[in-house]
């Protein structure tokens, strides 16, 4: 990187010059600014206090894949039979809406099947 002091290629004072690189060149002074101001604000803030045992803060229950199976086995036919309750409950309004349009469907194969 170019360290050396930034000069107007046009007027001379990049501080009030309106060329495009003079834009630039306050937008990059200006975000190097903010990045250092940034980095001075993080060092000198205390560090977060850390558990003193961090096996018992990062709890994770060890499962064997045997087990792993078996738990999502169950939380399968816990959905299923969750779905089942649910389309039962609604049974009523599923035969309102599907029974007449099978019932076109069947009509209408009837119509332009010839062997039935």
């Amino acid at each position: 990187m170019n360290n050396s002091p930034y000069r107007c290629p046009i007027y001379g004072n990049p501080t009030s010059c309106n060329c495009a690189s003079c834009a630039i060149e306050r937008r990059l002074r200006a975000s190097r600014e903010a990045v250092k101001a940034a980095e001075i604000a993080n060092l000198s803030r205390p560090p977060a206090p850390r558990p003193k045992n961090l096996d018992d803060f990062f709890v994770s229950p060890k499962e064997s894949p045997r087990e792993k199976i078996e738990r999502q086995r169950r939380e399968r036919f816990a959905e299923s039979d969750k779905t089942w309750a649910y389309v039962q409950a609604n049974e009523g309004r599923y035969a309102v809406i599907f029974i007449p349009r099978i019932r076109s469907l069947v009509l209408w194969y009837v119509k332009t099947s010839s062997t039935f």
